[in-house]
């Protein structure tokens, strides 16, 4: 199968080519392994933003695919493919190892990173051996477990949350930290909060979109907030576009602010120069 056939959207790629839906994420995951073995693959950072000081408190690890021939292919085109087909294991190896080297490579040249970032899927969480490849990075890597924190997206519902627990505990043990990333908008985001040790919450750009005109929405990332610092938990409010959006969420005291208002997701080199820049956002 040709990779421009891959990439239409299912239902119109399934009338037009007569194939499955499981077809064409077989077809895809073969390209997404041919990718990640030609170096298509690129691991960006975005900024999360200290919302007293305005300075950058850590980054966010994203990663991308520059496809040769069909351009930027975006991660919510491939990272369900990756799920479905097993293959999220060795991209989120990959991308957490690339991740890592380059935070270590900063601190190296004498800056001062803070946190970083790394998003992983609850199937992630499921393979006996994720918690022993975190250490087995970090060692690699001689980054301090403090200064990772991993993101628990809710992409898919978590069939085994005790053994999810279990992970998360142990890897909490030597200092890794966990999130809870698109809050308010998964499977199960309630008793996700209830159940897995996190330290922090991330509230979902669906409900930041359109803060600043739609009085539900306000309310709910209102409830939100206060909800999470009851539990004790950090607040991230991330996908912030606009200027009135920040202005919506500033009397809600979140703790760091993330998205295009403050800086797109950058290369290494390019999150490396903002670093050494040091800017103070206007928060």
């Amino acid at each position: 199968m040709r990779d421009q056939i891959i990439f239409h959207k299912p239902a119109v790629a399934e009338r037009r080519q007569g194939v499955s839906r499981q077809s064409l994420a077989t077809g895809l995951h073969t390209v997404l392994q041919n990718g990640l073995r030609r170096n298509e693959l690129s691991v960006h950072y975005q900024p999360r933003i200290d919302t007293v000081s305005g300075r950058i408190k850590g980054c966010e690890a994203l990663v991308r695919w520059h496809h040769p021939h069909l351009g930027m292919i975006e991660p919510e085109r491939f990272i369900p493919v990756a799920e479905e087909t097993g293959m999220i294991t060795e991209l989120g190896e990959w991308v957490l190892f690339n991740a890592l080297a380059t935070h270590r490579q900063w601190k190296e040249t004498g800056l001062k990173p803070g946190g970083l970032a790394v998003n992983v899927s609850p199937r992630q969480l499921l393979e006996p051996a994720f918690a022993d490849m975190v250490e087995r990075l970090l060692e690699a890597t001689c980054v301090e477990p403090g200064d990772l924190e991993l993101e628990v997206t809710e992409s898919t519902r978590l069939d085994n949350i005790d053994q999810v627990v279990n992970t998360m505990l142990r890897l909490r043990d030597i200092g890794v930290k966990f999130a809870l990333d698109d809050f308010g908008a998964g499977y199960a985001s309630l008793d996700y909060v209830r159940k897995l040790p996190i330290g922090a919450v991330k509230i979902d750009q669906s409900f930041i979109r359109n803060i600043p005109d739609n009085h539900k929405d306000a309310l709910l990332v209102k409830g939100m907030v206060n909800m999470a610092k009851d539990l004790g938990l950090k607040v991230v409010a991330e996908g912030i576009e606009e200027p009135a959006q920040l202005d919506a969420l500033r009397p809600l005291k979140c703790n760091e602010f993330q998205g295009f208002l403050f800086s797109r997701p950058l290369s290494g080199d390019q999150a490396m120069s903002l670093l050494a820049q040091a800017p103070a956002y206007a928060v």
